[in-house]
C-alpha cells in the first residue's frame, strides 16, 4: 500500500473534488443563512478529512506539497479562517477509533486532557490505561499474563524519535530461542506488522543487511527500514548480543512510494541461565517518521512491542536448537 494509493481511496482527484464542491455551494446559496453555513460545512470536512490523511501518513506536508488535494487547504482559508477546539477534539477522536478497530488486539483510546497533564520527569514510572505517556521518562507495561515486561519513551531531545525496551523470561535453551530471532524468515511470523523481511550479505559471518517492509493499518502508510545487524556471543559470559542500526544499500535504493524509517539504535540481548532459561532483553530507538502523539504512543508500547514478544516466546516453544548454540 503506497501513499498515493492511500490517497487514492480516500479522496477524489482535484478536478472531481472541486467540482463537488461547487455542486454543494450552488446548492448552498438558495437561502443566504442557510448557504454560507452548508458551504462552510462542506469546506471545513473536506480539508479536514484531507489534512488528517496528509498529517497521519506523513507527518510532513512538505512530502506531499505537489499533490492536487492540498489546494484544498487553500480554499479553507479563504472561507473559513478558525476552527473550533471542539472540531479538532472530535476529529483526534474519530482517528483514534479508527486505529483502535484496525490494530491487532488491541483498543486504542483517544487521549483526554488529564492524562496530558502529568510528570515529566526523567525516572520509570508505571502507565494509566488509556494514556499519552512516554515524554522524556520511561512509562512501564506488563502483560497480562506477566511473560513480557516493557517500556515506552518519547526523546523530546530529538523531534519524532521514541524509544522502547522490553525484557521477557522463557524457559528454554538459548539455542531455541536464537534459531527464532535470527531466522529472517521467520521474522514476518513475530514482528508486528511486518509484511515481508530479506537478509543481503555483507562478506563478514556475523553481519547482514537486513530489509524490513511493514504493512501499515489504515490511513498509516506503509513503511520501509534498511539495517545493518552484527551479532556477537560471548560463550563464557552465556550472552549473545545482536546491534542494529540503518544503513544505505545500493539494492534497496529509496522509494518515494514507501517512508523509510530510521532505526537509530537497536540492542538485543540473549542471557542464558542455566540449561533450560534465556532472559531476552531489547531495547531500541528510532524515528517511523510519524507525528509522536497520543494513539501512536499507545500501538507502539501495546500493539507493537508486547505484541511482538508475545508472538516470538510462541515461536519458540516449537523451534529446534540453533547448531551454532546448541552446546552452550
Amino acid at each position: 500500500m503506497s501513499f498515493y494509493s492511500d490517497v487514492a481511496r480516500h479522496s477524489m482527484s482535484s478536478e472531481t473534488s472541486l467540482h463537488g464542491l461547487h455542486f454543494f455551494s450552488s446548492v448552498a446559496q438558495t437561502t443566504a443563512p442557510l448557504g454560507q453555513v452548508l458551504r462552510r460545512a462542506t469546506l471545513v470536512l473536506a480539508v479536514a478529512a484531507c489534512a488528517s490523511l496528509l498529517v497521519l501518513t506523513h507527518g510532513d506536508v512538505q512530502e506531499v506539497g505537489k499533490l492536487p488535494l492540498i489546494t484544498l487547504l487553500g480554499l479553507a482559508g479563504a472561507s473559513f479562517t478558525e476552527e473550533p477546539a471542539s472540531v479538532g477534539a472530535s476529529r483526534a477522536d474519530s482517528l483514534s477509533a479508527v486505529v483502535g478497530r484496525t490494530s491487532v488486539g488491541v483498543q486504542i483510546s483517544p487521549s483526554s486532557p488529564q492524562t496530558q497533564a502529568k510528570s515529566r520527569g526523567r525516572g520509570s514510572r508505571k502507565a494509566t490505561e488509556g494514556e499519552d505517556e512516554g515524554e522524556g521518562e520511561w512509562v512501564e507495561h506488563r502483560s497480562a499474563d506477566g511473560r513480557v515486561n516493557t517500556a515506552f519513551r518519547r526523546e523530546p531531545w530529538k523531534p519524532g524519535t521514541i524509544s522502547l525496551r522490553g525484557q521477557a523470561s522463557v524457559d528454554h535453551h538459548i539455542a531455541e530461542v536464537l534459531t527464532v530471532f535470527l531466522n529472517t524468515s521467520l521474522s514476518t511470523e513475530w514482528v508486528s506488522y511486518l509484511d515481508h523481511a530479506e537478509e543481503l550479505p555483507t562478506g563478514q559471518e556475523n553481519a547482514h543487511i537486513i530489509y524490513q517492509f511493514f504493512d501499515m493499518p489504515l490511513p498509516l502508510s506503509d513503511r520501509e527500514f534498511l539495517m545493518r545487524r552484527t551479532v556477537v556471543s560471548d560463550r563464557r559470559k552465556g550472552t549473545v548480543w545482536a546491534h542494529y542500526a540503518s544503513v544505505e544499500h545500493a539494492s534497496k535504493p529509496r522509494r518515494r512510494s514507501v517512508v523509510r524509517g530510521e532505526t537509530c539504535k537497536t540492542l538485543w540481548t540473549f542471557l542464558a541461565k542455566g540449561k533450560d532459561q534465556t532472559v531476552i532483553q531489547v531495547e531500541s530507538s528510532l524515528n517511523p517518521k510519524l507525528p509522536v502523539n497520543g494513539w501512536l504512543v499507545q500501538m507502539m508500547q501495546n500493539t507493537y512491542q508486547r505484541a511482538s514478544l508475545l508472538a516470538m516466546l510462541d515461536l519458540i516453544k516449537r523451534a529446534k536448537p540453533h547448531p551454532s548454540f546448541v552446546h552452550w
